[in-house]
């Protein structure tokens, strides 16, 4: 089921997949003031370093061997689910973005960074982990619009506090320890 979650406090919208025993991994997450999650789901503690990276490897993997087509997709404007379901809720949730300086976790081909750059955000900066994707963003990038290649599960190269507002569309469900974007873009 997808959750679409909006942090007032933080200005973080995350649309994603959420595990499959929700009540259990919500029991699990015990959040502290300043938004630091000290417990991870149970499945992201149970694999260790390498089982991480091997896992960011092979989700690496499978979005370079569908880039072409999901870019093709999205361009021509024949992804009804985005368009014509999600587009709305998570633009609803972003609100004004007039000014903002915005981070789009696991952008794709920076669609939506475009979307939100149209609506008049200041500042869109869109990462991903597949390079063709980043290339493909790149062709329409705009001045407003900058997009890298780069783990949304370590930020450490931005710094704190830096952004208005942090989108995470549909990446979470993708990620082998979604908890650590959320406690990456909650910095």
């Amino acid at each position: 089921m997808a959750d679409l979650g909006l942090y007032p406090s933080t200005n973080t919208i995350q649309l994603g997949f959420q595990p499959t025993n929700h009540a259990r991994a919500t029991s699990n997450l015990k959040q502290v003031v300043g938004h630091v999650v000290e417990k991870q789901h149970p499945t992201c503690t149970q694999l260790n370093m390498s089982q991480i990276q091997e896992k960011k490897d092979q989700l690496r993997q499978e979005w370079i061997e569908l880039s072409s087509a999901w870019i093709k997709e999205s361009r021509e404007g024949r992804n009804p689910t985005r368009n014509g379901l999600l587009d709305q809720p998570m633009l609803e949730a972003c609100g004004n973005v007039e000014g903002l300086q915005v981070l789009d976790c696991g952008c794709g081909e920076g669609r939506f960074c475009r979307i939100l750059a149209q609506r008049g955000a200041s500042y869109v900066l869109g990462l991903d982990l597949c390079q063709p994707m980043i290339q493909a963003a790149r062709e329409l990038q705009s001045n407003c619009n900058e997009y890298r290649v780069a783990d949304v599960q370590n930020l450490s190269f931005l710094l704190d506090q830096s952004f208005d507002l942090v989108v995470s569309y549909l990446n979470q469900c993708d990620l082998p320890d979604f908890m650590a974007n959320t406690r990456e873009v909650y910095r």
